[in-house]
């Protein structure tokens, strides 16, 4: 069994891929013992060189840390859903993220643990290594918050459709979210019924989760306990928002 998997989608990824990788071994690097890994990438559509880029650094990781540390799997999967040129259409846009997204899924592991990341995003290493260390058996599914930098230093949550509690969606701008009866006004985790981003999720939430192609959000099972760590911050970059 491997200690962890680590999935990720990509799609003209190239400009942003050495920060993504330069992320994923200052995490392993945040180890003492390199666990046992195994990467799931899916590549779809893309028009540039992202698939021998993930290729080159995948052969790197196994020449690097070995084979008995680091496994993967690295497909293609082209949706061929249209995509014109300085147009976006909301709908084929989120069923392409989703029916990428659900081909990731559709490789198995067998690892406790779970981590979920789009590609592009920002996140400091140690703080997800801590996430991933507390990580126990009744913390089925969480993750931090998803922000993005909107200028004069002001941080954004970036997406208010992803994270949701019942009808209540977060606001764009502090405070984010509106405390309900049940919180407390210290709490830094707050029970979810989605969340996205950076995902970090255990094998029984893992096996029962799908992204919805009209949302393009997580769909958890009833029975999945999501929770936010709202002292947590990964960074979406402005750019790509």
């Amino acid at each position: 069994m491997y200690d962890l998997t680590i999935r990720s989608i990509f799609r003209n990824s190239a400009a942003y891929l050495p920060q993504y990788f330069y992320q994923i071994e200052k995490f392993l690097k945040s180890f003492e013992t390199t666990p046992d890994i195994n990467f799931v990438f899916v590549e779809g559509d893309s028009t540039d060189n992202t698939y021998q880029l993930l290729k080159q650094w995948i052969n790197y990781l196994e020449t690097h840390y070995g084979l008995a540390r680091i496994s993967s799997a690295l497909m293609v999967y082209n949706t061929d859903l249209p995509m014109e040129p300085g147009h976006i259409n909301v709908a084929q846009k989120f069923k392409r993220i989703a029916s990428v997204w659900n081909k990731n899924l559709e490789t198995k592991s067998d690892s406790s643990k779970t981590i979920l990341v789009e590609a592009d995003l920002l996140w400091d290493a140690p703080s997800m290594y801590g996430m991933v260390e507390n990580f126990n058996e009744e913390d089925t599914a969480m993750a931090p918050m998803l922000l993005t930098e909107s200028g004069l230093s002001m941080l954004e949550f970036y997406d208010t459709h992803g994270f949701k509690r019942g009808n209540r969606n977060f606001d764009g701008r502090p405070p984010y979210w509106q405390q309900c009866p049940e919180d407390k006004p210290n709490d830094i985790w707050l029970r979810m019924d989605t969340v996205g981003g950076f995902v970090l999720c255990d094998k029984i939430a893992m096996d029962k989760v799908r992204w919805d192609p009209d949302t393009c959000v997580l769909d958890w099972n009833s029975e999945t306990k999501v929770w936010m760590n709202r002292g947590s911050v990964v960074l979406h970059p402005r750019s790509g928002g």
